[in-house]
């Protein structure tokens, strides 16, 4: 949790780039898994807690959704190898900064166009 703390607070630098953020995982996580994963008003710590949240739940009830999500948010497959070949107990907080670094990503790109 605390690597994607630190990855908001360094990537998300003011309310504009938060309310964008929480509206592109809104839009992602409904396409994949039909549920909203955080409330428009989150802060960074509920964001992360929020994505968690989904992801366990998700894992617990349809893990083949964990996929679409991934194709969905466009997480490269290589990166998610590598990094839970690093840290393979917690694929949770893994694929959480994963998410939260490409939508980050998406969101520099779409605001420099």
């Amino acid at each position: 949790m605390k690597k994607s703390i630190t990855l908001l607070n360094k990537e998300i630098q003011n309310k504009a780039l938060l309310d964008q953020l929480i509206q592109q995982l809104n839009k992602d996580f409904y396409r994949a898994v039909h549920e909203e994963a955080v409330p428009s008003d989150a802060s960074y710590f509920e964001i992360v807690l929020n994505i968690e949240t989904v992801l366990k739940k998700i894992i617990h009830t349809d893990s083949s959704k964990i996929s679409t999500l991934l194709y969905l948010i466009d997480v490269p497959e290589q990166e998610v190898q590598t990094t839970l070949k690093e840290n393979p107990d917690q694929l949770v907080e893994v694929l959480t900064y994963l998410i939260l670094k490409r939508e980050c990503l998406k969101i520099q790109f779409r605001n420099r166009i």
